[in-house]
């Protein structure tokens, strides 16, 4: 009987088990279609035996699909070969494989996957199958081929830039430089420090005064900086240098600073031929066009004897023409000896108003002959700068706007103090009534000989330097300069000049 119990009682546990282990089945078969990882399972061969709803899904495929694809079916073509080499060594080998290739979607889409696999089933140490997963990692990849290109892109326009560069780490190791650099410096590095650099005097610059050092100490940019260095073919070389410092977000240091340089070499040759052509010339010429002067002078005072009429006309045009052609010596030499320095500023700190009152002064007998009149205010702005160079600067601006007023106007000079988010300036603006600049030409008006019409400078007397001459005294002054249209016909240009610190 109890036997006979016990035999009754297996077959219910027998059937029980049977049960259950289909209800596992089922419970991991759920699981494998509901989850959100691609996972598949090959066999010994490498071929697919089972893939789930989430491969599908990435692999484009069908989900109410006949058979299990075929990674030759998913696989792109100019991928199979390297990727289904790979899978094959790894089926054989037993070993863990984890690959990136691309999949082709049956409506043409490539997409980007990475496939992981494992062995599992181990018996007598054979596989009797893997078991993998598939991951879309398209963006990941198209990130990287949109990195790849940006920096391809970099380098490529680092490497054909005809000026040099180099960047070097806070540390003081040299992070990169490009074939100009290398060229430039004469150096395989490329970094400046590896050669001997002198200033424009001859004498050494500490590798602590380099723009790159200067950057990363003061984490302000180095600008301008003229260098020489030796080259053992062409000899020395000059280098026009800067710096910029880099800055990781929200860090006060630098991390690194790039430096840029260009060959000024032949440029500061031919600045110097034309300086002292310039200066030869002028003052060839000054010499003999006093002496014609002086001639012209005494001919028309009746020294030399009576002159008729018709004569005392010729040598009033000799006159003139000499006039002008002195005061063009004149200009020209000013203008070089201003832009070669040769003009040290004497600043000091004064009243605007007492230069602005002496440079009125001076030319009201020119303005008083032409019928314009001459008008400013009061002002107490006090600046810091070379007088003289700042009248020089304000009898040209009154001369130019006397000169093309019509008779009957005015001139006005106005003056007042311009606040910007850095610093306050002293804006001083020349405002005339009379034909104005035209839009076209309010930025080339400062160009040295050029004028709105090529006619003033036989009808008005100009040389075309005398703006020239205002824009770089301004800029010496570390100040600006520009002309403006004025809506009711006119012109007005204006400069800006440092107040005095207090």
């Amino acid at each position: 009987m109890q036997a006979m119990s016990n035999l009754r009682g297996y077959a219910p546990a027998e059937q029980g088990a049977d049960e259950g282990r289909a209800t596992a089945e089922q419970r991991y078969q759920m699981l494998l279609e509901s989850s959100p990882v691609a996972i598949f399972h090959a066999d010994l061969d490498g071929e697919l035996v089972y893939v789930n709803r989430q491969w599908c899904e990435i692999a484009g495929r069908s989900l109410q699909r006949i058979s299990v694809p075929t990674w030759c079916s998913v696989i792109h073509p100019d991928d199979f070969e390297v990727a289904d080499g790979r899978l094959r060594r790894a089926f054989e080998s037993g070993a863990d494989f984890e690959e990136d290739f691309r999949v082709l979607t049956p409506l043409g889409e490539v997409r980007w996957v990475a496939v992981r696999s494992v062995p599992f089933g181990v018996t007598d140490e054979r596989s009797v199958g893997r078991l993998g997963t598939m991951e879309d990692v398209s963006e990941r990849h198209m990130a990287q081929e949109a990195l790849e290109r940006s920096e391809e892109l970099h380098r490529s326009v680092i490497e054909s830039m005809s000026e040099g560069i180099y960047v070097q780490a806070a540390d003081g190791l040299l992070i990169e430089s490009n074939p100009a650099a290398q060229r430039l410096v004469g150096a395989p590095s490329g970094d400046l420090r590896d050669v001997v650099v002198v200033r424009e005097d001859g004498t050494s610059l500490l590798q602590r005064q380099f723009p790159a050092a200067v950057a990363l100490r003061t984490g302000a940019p180095c600008a301008g900086l003229i260098v020489g260095v030796q080259d053992p073919v062409r000899g020395r070389r000059w280098l026009t240098a800067s710096a910029q410092p880099l800055r990781r977000k929200n860090a006060r240091r630098p991390w690194a600073a790039v430096c840029t340089f260009s060959d000024v070499t032949e440029q500061r040759e031919v600045d110097r031929m034309k300086s002292e052509f310039i200066s030869v010339v002028s003052h060839e010429l000054r010499t003999p066009l006093t002496a014609i002067k002086g001639a012209l002078g005494l001919v028309a005072s009746g020294t030399t004897g009576v002159v008729s009429d018709d004569a005392q006309k010729l040598i009033h045009i000799a006159a003139t023409n000499t006039d002008r052609l002195t005061r063009l010596v004149s200009d020209m030499l000013d203008l070089e000896r201003i832009e070669s320095g040769q003009i040290p500023l004497v600043l000091v700190d004064i009243d605007l108003g007492e230069i602005l009152h002496e440079a009125i002064t001076i030319m009201t007998p020119i303005a008083q002959r032409e019928g314009v009149e001459l008008v400013t205010d009061d002002t107490a702005v006090r600046v810091t700068v070379d007088k003289d160079r700042i009248l020089q600067t304000l009898t040209n601006l009154l001369s130019n706007a006397v000169k093309f007023s019509p008779a009957g106007s005015s001139v006005f000079v106005d003056v007042d103090e311009q606040r910007t988010f850095e610093e306050t300036r002293a804006t001083i603006r020349v405002i005339d009534h009379g034909r104005g600049v035209p839009q076209d030409k309010l930025d080339d008006i400062f160009v040295r000989f050029h004028q709105v019409d090529a006619s003033d400078s036989r009808t008005k007397g100009g040389t075309g330097l005398g703006l020239a001459i205002c824009k770089n005294i301004v800029e010496e002054h570390a100040g600006d300069i520009w002309m403006e249209g004025t809506p009711d016909g006119g012109a007005t240009c204006v400069f800006t000049l440092p107040l005095s610190r207090p």
